[in-house]
């Protein structure tokens, strides 16, 4: 049996909170720059930025590190069926709800929007926040050829894969977004080069499983150090280049930007110095049904931000206090959708990805 990484688990939930945030005052930053609510959203979406580097890392720990996934067969009937099915669901059920919460906009229903989305839904995310699926499913797609290329080189071979996706992601993105219009271009990988293996998040998934399975000894106090550090210098820069240029300057906080990618890094880390061995650490069912939740909540909770949006119930403007109260909000109505669902057998599958276990299996798990 293999041993669970309960790191893991502390990773995801922390990932899960900071991308509720995230969009949660995505509006926020984009008005009042100099006001303390703005301030403050803005050192915490620096800090979770990482969320969604951190999840490729947890996906590439769970999957690269299970022999079953250099089988085609396990990989289509189990992992992808579980994330593809509640994925299509979700992707169905947002087109619908925006059709049908269209009508307060149009006082009519937008039959050619439902067209356009059911017509483009499958290059095309039906919500902005399933761009990330778009991004997971092909890497589950590759995966047994990554799985039986991550276990057949040398460690030598793997930091060399490694070097290449710094190079020609997380540097040249960087210098992409740090340059002026006119500079951009130098910065901007021809297609020719086919170089796409070393392109987008893949290089996160990997680097995930290279930081658990190898022993990378670095004290906390120099993570944390680091990890502040990286927090100042983006939040301060981050407002000094919106107030240049006149609007919100996310640059550097790019994903896949070396801000944020060094970062995700020392949290990753952190967290597994931290939490590599905390079995026994109380509460510890609570914790794990919390981060089992974690990718549904993802998948439905920017919808319920929405409808909250639309019906005046979150208001950008509003203070510091107002933004913690709606995050809160967010989350336990999302969490609370989750596990109602889960305890739905009709319906437990194909919106959670998770087979139907009964109320109490449920609770005693």
């Amino acid at each position: 049996m293999r041993k669970r990484l309960y790191y893991l688990d502390y990773l995801r939930i922390f990932s899960m909170f900071a991308v509720v945030f995230l969009h949660t005052v995505s509006d926020i930053l984009r008005i009042n720059y100099n006001e303390p609510v703005w301030h403050f959203s803005n050192i915490f979406s620096t800090l979770f930025s990482t969320s969604v580097p951190i999840f490729f890392m947890i996906s590439g720990v769970l999957l690269l590190s299970d022999e079953r996934s250099s089988d085609v067969s396990f990989v289509v009937k189990n992992r992808l069926k579980k994330i593809c099915v509640p994925f299509l669901f979700w992707s169905l059920f947002a087109i619908i709800y925006y059709f049908v919460i269209g009508y307060q906009y149009y006082d009519k229903f937008n039959y050619e929007g439902l067209f356009y989305r059911l017509k483009h839904f499958l290059n095309h995310p039906s919500t902005i926040h399933f761009w990330f699926m778009y991004a997971l499913i092909p890497m589950y797609v590759i995966l047994p050829f990554i799985k039986i290329i991550i276990d057949n080189v040398k460690k030598k071979h793997k930091i060399y894969m490694l070097v290449l996706w710094l190079i020609f992601t997380i540097f040249l993105v960087t210098a992409e977004n740090m340059v002026t219009k006119d500079y951009k271009m130098i910065f901007i990988m021809d297609e020719k080069y086919s170089l796409n293996l070393f392109n987008g998040y893949l290089g996160f998934f990997i680097l995930g499983y290279y930081l658990n399975k190898y022993d990378i000894k670095i004290k906390n106090k120099w993570l944390i150090l680091f990890i502040a550090l990286d927090l100042i210098f983006v939040s301060v820069f981050t407002f000094y280049l919106t107030r240049i240029t006149g609007g919100y300057f996310e640059g550097l906080k790019t994903y896949n930007g070396v801000f944020t990618a060094s970062m995700s890094v020392a949290i990753f880390l952190l967290f597994k110095n931290l939490f590599y061995n905390k079995e026994n650490i109380r509460h510890y069912k609570f914790i794990n049904l919390i981060s089992e939740t974690s990718f549904v909540i993802y998948l439905v909770h920017n919808l319920i931000i929405h409808f909250m949006n639309l019906n005046y119930y979150i208001v950008p403007n509003a203070g510091i206090g107002s933004v913690i109260i709606r995050f809160v909000v967010v989350y336990l109505l999302s969490l609370i959708l989750t596990l109602v669902l889960r305890n739905i057998k009709p319906l437990c599958f194909i919106t959670t990805g998770v087979k139907y276990r009964g109320l109490k299996k449920n609770e005693k798990n």
